[in-house]
């Protein structure tokens, strides 16, 4: 199993550079590759900061690496949790803290935007002012 960076991930998903999309390309339909959780926050960052991808594609984008053969996600279950709350609206970001604190009683933040997206979704913990 290799594990790859997100530019490794980026030039595949955009194609932007002919060279490095094509051993992207090969190095991941040839191989298992792992995809830490952190790869799929920058994932999202850059897709949306530099790319201008909206949610409904960077969705997409994670929805092909979850079914990929080739691709395992750590944590992935929490990954497909924080994708269905972000499709709703919440920061990706956020979606995956607040998937992460679902082991926990209550997730603490001055996030005052945070806090009202988490209360709108009903999340299944309390998300509050500390």
């Amino acid at each position: 199993m290799i594990c790859v960076d997100t530019n490794v991930l980026i030039r595949a998903i955009v194609l932007d550079d002919h060279s490095q999309a094509e051993h992207a390309t090969r190095l991941l339909s040839k191989n298992i590759c792992f995809v830490a959780r952190s790869v799929v926050q920058e994932i999202v960052w850059v897709l949306a900061k530099s790319y201008r991808f909206g949610p409904s594609d960077i969705g997409l984008v994670l929805e092909a690496l979850t079914q990929s053969e080739q691709i395992v996600l750590e944590d992935e279950p929490l990954i497909l949790l924080a994708l269905d709350w972000y499709k709703k609206g919440f920061d990706f970001a956020d979606a995956i803290h607040l998937a992460a604190a679902l082991r926990c009683e209550r997730l603490a933040t001055f996030d005052q935007a945070f806090i009202k997206a988490a209360q709108a979704l009903q999340t299944p913990i309390p998300v509050s002012h500390p």
